[in-house]
C-alpha cells in the first residue's frame, strides 16, 4: 500500500493538475472567506465551509478521476492485478494519496482563521466542529470519486460520474426539504449535508461520524470487489 500511496502523491505533484486544483480551491476559498468573515465581519468559518461544499463535488472528481482510470487507459492495471498486492492495498493506496491531498488544500486554509483569530476571540468549538465535518465529508467525496474511476478507463467520463454521484447524493438534502414529511426527513437523513450542519453547530455526533466513515469505506469496498472480479477473470 505505502508504494502505491507514495507513487500517486508523486503523480500528483508531478504534473500540473495537483498545482491547478490547489489553487483553484484556495482562490474560491479565499473569495467567500472575503465575503463571509472579513467584508462581513464573522468569525463564524463555517459558512465559507458550508458554501465550499458546492465546488467539493466538482473539486474533488477532478482529483480522483485519474487514480483508475489511467491504469485501465495505459494497460498498466493489468499489472496490478498480477502483482503480490491486493486489490485492497491498490484501492487504499490511491484513496489514502487522493485524501491527503484533500488535507493539504485545506490545511493551507487555515490561515484565514488565524488571521480571523488575531482580530476577534473564535467560537472554538463550531470552528473545529465545521472543519471536522468538512474533512469527514471529504473523505465520502473521495472514496466516491475513486469508485466512479474504477468504472471506466477515460478520465472524463470518470470525472463526469463521480460529479453526477456527488450533486445527486447532496441534492437528497434539497428534495427532502421540498417533499416534508417523514419522507422528506429520511431523505434528508442520507444526504451529507444534512450531518455536516450539526458539526457545523459544534455538536459532534458520533452517529454522523459512523455514517461518513461507514460509507466512504462501502464505496471502498464496492471499488475493491469490482477490481477483484476483473482480476479473476
Amino acid at each position: 500500500m505505502n508504494t502505491i500511496y507514495k507513487r500517486e502523491m508523486s503523480s500528483f505533484f508531478k504534473s500540473p493538475i495537483a498545482y491547478v486544483v490547489i489553487a483553484v480551491y484556495l482562490f474560491v476559498f479565499g473569495y467567500f472567506s472575503m465575503s463571509y468573515n472579513f467584508a462581513g465581519g464573522s468569525v463564524y468559518i463555517g459558512t465559507t465551509l458550508q458554501t465550499m461544499t458546492s465546488i467539493l463535488p466538482i473539486i474533488i472528481p477532478i482529483i480522483t478521476m485519474k487514480l483508475i482510470a489511467d491504469e485501465k487507459r495505459n494497460g498498466t492495471e493489468v499489472l496490478l492485478r498480477t502483482s503480490p498486492i491486493s486489490m485492497w492495498e491498490v484501492v487504499l493506496g490511491k484513496f489514502f494519496a487522493a485524501y491527503t491531498l484533500f488535507v493539504i488544500m485545506n490545511a493551507a486554509t487555515l490561515i484565514h482563521v488565524f488571521l480571523m483569530a488575531a482580530y476577534a476571540p473564535l467560537p472554538i468549538a463550531e470552528t473545529i466542529g465545521a472543519y471536522l465535518g468538512y474533512m469527514l465529508q471529504g473523505l465520502l467525496f473521495v472514496a466516491v470519486g475513486i469508485f466512479a474511476s474504477s468504472l471506466t478507463e477515460s478520465q472524463i467520463i470518470a470525472a463526469i460520474v463521480g460529479v453526477v454521484i456527488l450533486f445527486s447524493t447532496t441534492g437528497l438534502y434539497s428534495i427532502g426539504s421540498l417533499i416534508g414529511g417523514w419522507l422528506g426527513n429520511a431523505i434528508m437523513w442520507i444526504s451529507p449535508l444534512t450531518k455536516y450542519a450539526e458539526f457545523a453547530n459544534g455538536i459532534l455526533n458520533f452517529a454522523s461520524v459512523v455514517f461518513y466513515v461507514s460509507f466512504a469505506a462501502i464505496m471502498l469496498l464496492v471499488t475493491e470487489s469490482n477490481m477483484e472480479r476483473k482480476r479473476w477473470n
